[in-house]
């Protein structure tokens, strides 16, 4: 059992077989004031995460790119909405680190990074909806996420879907506002604006906020380039009818 301080704590599950790594990571973690446990035996987890009810689950893993898949989505399996950050060494190629977060994974932390960087993404995943990259990696991600043209179109003839406040937490959640922020301008609670998100996600066909943003910023470039593109193509006919008119 855990006492109420612990309980208003940020909940940590640590996942790391090696004692000797698993005993630093968790002196540290718990350096910074959250409430960690630790689990020896991933086969265990699911048990543990029934136990400790974390609020994010840190999963340290080896570097062996076909048994830590196979890891991560049973992991992602066990935690069900709880978020994941995965720990990876430095010989793990970028690829590898955005496999995870297709898998559901919500952020990458190298652990060639000052500690500090684990501390930062801890915060991050837990107090937003954001995905955790490094720049490069948030780049190769947005290349990934490129939206194929027929798929934007299907989705365009969706958005009339939306509500009115469904279409205003959209232009809120773009602008760049949290959860928190978007209840106070809009003057609804936190879990309304969850609610509204999770609709959105399911009229766009869409599974993040971070998708969200990306669909968007799409849509709105591709909006820019036809329109540029019917100025161009009309630009002639005007001219030939100024002509005329001379």
């Amino acid at each position: 059992m855990f006492s109420s301080l612990e309980k208003e704590r940020i909940r940590i599950l640590l996942i790391e077989e090696e004692v000797l790594v698993r005993d630093a990571l968790k002196a540290l973690i718990a350096s910074w004031g959250f409430n960690v446990g630790e689990v020896a035996n991933v086969g265990r987890a699911s048990e543990d995460v029934r136990y400790f009810q974390p609020d994010i689950v840190v999963l340290s893993l080896s570097g062996n790119k076909d048994d830590d898949t196979k890891i991560v989505r049973d992991i992602i399996r066990v935690c069900g909405r709880v978020p994941l950050l995965a720990l990876l060494g430095n010989d793990c190629d970028q690829n590898f680190a955005l496999d995870f977060v297709h898998l559901g994974a919500r952020g990458v932390v190298l652990r060639t990074k000052p500690p500090l960087e684990l501390r930062k993404a801890i915060h991050k995943v837990y107090e937003t909806d954001e995905i955790w990259l490094d720049r490069s990696g948030l780049c190769k991600l947005i290349t990934r996420l490129s939206t194929p043209t027929e798929v934007i179109a299907t989705r365009s003839e969706l958005l009339p879907l939306l509500s009115e406040r469904e279409r205003e937490v959209v232009g809120l959640v773009i602008q760049g506002l949290k959860n928190k922020g978007i209840g106070e301008r809009l003057f609804i609670s936190e879990i309304t604006v969850r609610h509204h998100l999770t609709a959105i996600f399911n009229k766009l066909g869409l599974s993040s906020r971070f998708e969200l943003i990306t669909y968007m910023h799409t849509m709105a470039a591709n909006k820019i380039t036809a329109d540029t593109s019917q100025a161009i193509k009309s630009r002639p006919a005007r001219q030939s009818i100024d002509r005329l008119a001379v």
